[in-house]
């Protein structure tokens, strides 16, 4: 770390300060490389000045040997005096062991039997040294030299080296100098040219360079780049400029583009609401009309199955409907979930029944199976989760002409897993993305006829609306597997009485003749029927009055605000889209006026967007039916708000006769069972009727009890009939 961070400054240097600083630190090891030198020639001298000290003592200890041992004070005397010739040698002097002065020369020494054996000061070097005979010591020598000229030496080569410096200083700084002004000053003017046109743009600027060197070169070119870059400037302003009328005339055709989709979006929507009314309003009359054809006891067994193919047929025709306005409501971002508790063994059950039978019309197998249990009761919104799996599983006994459709159902980790796996045709790899794009279908022609395309589109829009994810496994040839999986957590066991699906008490099968009210009173309920078309008023006549209810027909909002005037209503049903007073406007007026604000009025409308429910709660609805108007949900809702049980047909002679002919035994194989049980659940009588010519030709009485049933629409009595005899074979 502490060597990056010197690095870094290093690179922060100016080129002047970088050469000054190499010049500094040549001078630097230039001053080292003179000191160690010094020491080293000094060091030099001076050991041989001690070498030549320690040669000479040895030969005067030699011959000192004979003095000491025979104590000969002259002879030690006549041989130090040969000393003088010396001229460094100063002082000698013989000692006995035991430091007494045998002999002594020149300089006369305090204590020499205590000096070192060598020492050097910077006046003297001293030898003081012991002389051995035969392994004895006899005596010690001591030798005094003069460091005078050694010091006058060490002088003028401290001389020499300090002119030697300062000669190599004064040629660093002209180095310094020199490359300073060949260098950094170029540079410098080349940096200062650099940060002028960084600050003002203007690269009509140049750098001066005297010709010959590399630097002009390098001027040079950066000369022909500013040129290009000024060229590029000039070619870029003027692109700019042509740009930017460009993106003037591109943004005023993207406005005018824009505000063409957003109209055609406000068309389109405009258009759909439009077509939805439109095409809801005649269709309310068909199937309206057709429900009350078939509570007609005068119709005989041919009509009332034309009736209920017109029915069936206006059904699908209202299913095709709504799968556009859904597919129109998801592209506008319109399409809103509404989560609930939904019960899954009922839901899957019930999904597993239908089903079924139409695998059975076709000759395939259909399974139902779940991995592990299932909660008893989850979150999530059940109309559009059973319109996933009826797309999945309708597709999958479409396309499958021989083996099995297979439904896998499982929860794990908070989320509902469901598997639809069929042995049919296959989809090719390459073309498994596309069947989720809206009106694509990848199959035979034979299988286009059969449906729109928006199924699968309309599925994926959801589940992923929903959180989830849907995913596609198949292969031409080998069937197709379709994954859903859909986050949904677990709710508590909702007790009995209180989940949303029993809310009336309608029996199954049973034809309403009548109503009770509750409330004490014998008077027959006043329902208004307000809207502007005849046939949706007969439509609605033709329901409620045979039950007993008295109606009052209003052809607008003003009359039926005149009307509730003049009389209190328990019920009015109000068309949204009328002339002179729409239905929300009149409404807002009948309940502003306090003798009204109690009137129960009931929107009924063929506007099916989820605003439009909104709009009318809003307005002081309390509840919203949608054209075309359904039978039993229209008296659901009476029931609901309007204290009243219905009444039921019973014939207790023939339900006698019927019961009597029960215990009758017949032989059927148990295919047609299964094609009865499915005309049963499909409510087409003519093909019940059919089948039931087999019971008769063995049992005429029995045959009798089941066709009477079939005439009445008693469905659960013959589903149970056809379960008990079933198992019984």
């Amino acid at each position: 770390m502490h060597h990056s961070r010197q690095d870094k400054r290093l690179h922060t240097l100016s080129i002047h300060k970088t050469i000054s600083l190499s010049v500094l630190v040549m001078i630097s090891l230039i001053m080292l490389l003179f000191i160690i030198m010094g020491f080293k020639i000094r060091n030099t001298l001076l050991e041989h000045e001690a070498q030549a000290m320690h040669v000479q003592w040895a030969t005067l200890a030699e011959s000192s040997i004979p003095a000491l041992l025979f104590d000969d004070e002259k002879a030690a005397t006549e041989l130090l005096n040969p000393l003088q010739a010396s001229p460094k040698l100063v002082a000698a002097v013989l000692l006995y062991p035991d430091g007494r002065e045998l002999a002594h020369y020149g300089k006369t020494l305090t204590n020499p039997a205590a000096l070192p054996e060598k020492q050097f000061t910077d006046k003297a070097l001293v030898i003081h040294q012991v002389i051995h005979f035969e392994n004895k010591t006899i005596g010690s020598l001591v030798l005094v030299s003069d460091m005078g000229k050694f010091r006058a030496l060490e002088q003028r080569l401290l001389l020499i080296f300090l002119l030697l410096l300062g000669f190599a200083l004064s040629v660093a700084l002209l180095i310094s100098k020199f490359l300073n002004r060949r260098v950094s000053m170029p540079l410098a003017r080349f940096v200062a040219t650099t940060d002028k046109i960084a600050r003002s743009g203007d690269y009509s600027q140049r750098i001066h360079a005297r010709s010959g060197d590399e630097f002009y070169t390098f001027a040079h070119g950066f000369n022909m780049m500013l040129e290009a870059v000024q060229q590029r400037d000039q070619e870029l302003l003027e692109h700019k400029t042509h740009l930017e009328e460009m993106v003037a005339v591109r943004t005023a055709d993207l406005e005018q583009a824009k505000e063409a989709a957003e109209s055609a979006n406000r068309a389109k929507s405009a258009f759909l609401a439009s077509m939805s009314h439109e095409l809801r309003t005649p269709l309310n009359a068909v199937l309206g009309y057709a429900q009350i054809l078939q509570h007609d006891v005068l119709l005989n067994a041919g009509q009332q199955q034309s009736v209920a193919t017109i029915k069936r047929s206006g059904e699908y025709l209202l299913t095709l409907i709504n799968d556009v306005l859904d597919l129109a409501k998801i592209e506008a971002g319109r399409l809103e979930l509404i989560p609930g508790p939904c019960e899954l063994s009922r839901f899957f059950t019930e999904l597993s029944d239908m089903f079924r039978l139409h695998a059975i019309d076709k000759g395939i197998t259909f399974q139902a199976k779940t991995r592990g249990k299932l909660p008893d009761i989850i979150k999530i919104d059940e109309k559009r989760l059973r319109q996933v799996c009826l797309n999945l599983l309708g597709n999958a006994i479409k396309f499958t002409e021989q083996g099995t459709v297979n439904l896998e159902t499982e929860y794990q980790a908070g989320k509902l897993l469901i598997r639809v796996i069929d042995s049919g045709i296959g989809i090719p790899e390459a073309r498994h993305k596309e069947i989720f794009n809206p009106f694509h279908q990848t199959c035979d022609d034979q299988y286009k006829q059969q449906g729109t395309g928006l199924g699968l589109a309309i599925s994926h829009s959801l589940v992923k609306q929903m959180q989830g994810c849907i995913k596609l496994d198949s292969e031409t040839g080998h069937g197709s597997c379709f994954s859903v999986m859909i986050p949904a957590p677990v709710l508590k066991q909702i007790s009995a009485g209180k989940t949303e699906h029993q809310t009336t008490d309608t029996k199954t099968g049973s034809k309403i003749v009548a109503y009770q009210r509750l409330d004490g009173k014998s008077d027959a309920l006043q329902v208004l029927v307000v809207d502007d078309n005849q046939d949706n008023r007969a439509v609605l006549r033709g329901l409620l009055e045979p039950l007993g209810f008295v109606i009052t027909e209003a052809e607008d909002g003003l009359v039926a605000m005149a009307l509730t005037e003049k009389q209190a209503f328990d019920v009015i049903l109000m068309d949204l889209v009328m002339p002179k007073l729409d239905g929300l406007s009149a409404t807002r007026r009948i309940l502003a006026r306090t003798d009204n604000c109690n009137h129960l009025i009931i929107a009924i409308s063929a506007r099916a967007f989820k605003e439009n429910y909104a709009e009318s709660l809003a307005a002081g609805c309390q509840a919203h039916l949608c054209k075309p108007i359904d039978n039993d949900a229209l008296l659901r809702l009476l029931q609901t708000h309007l204290s009243v049980k219905w009444c039921y047909a019973e014939n207790s002679q023939r339900t006698e006769q019927q019961e009597s002919g029960l215990s009758a035994k017949i032989s059927c194989p148990a295919t047609w069972f299964d094609r009865l049980e499915q005309a049963v659940v499909e409510g087409s009588r003519m093909e019940i009727l059919s089948l039931l010519n087999v019971v008769k030709q063995q049992d005429e009485k029995l045959g009798s009890t089941l066709a009477s049933w079939a005439e009445s629409y008693e469905s659960k009595r013959l589903l149970e009939w056809i379960e008990k005899n079933r198992v019984g074979q």
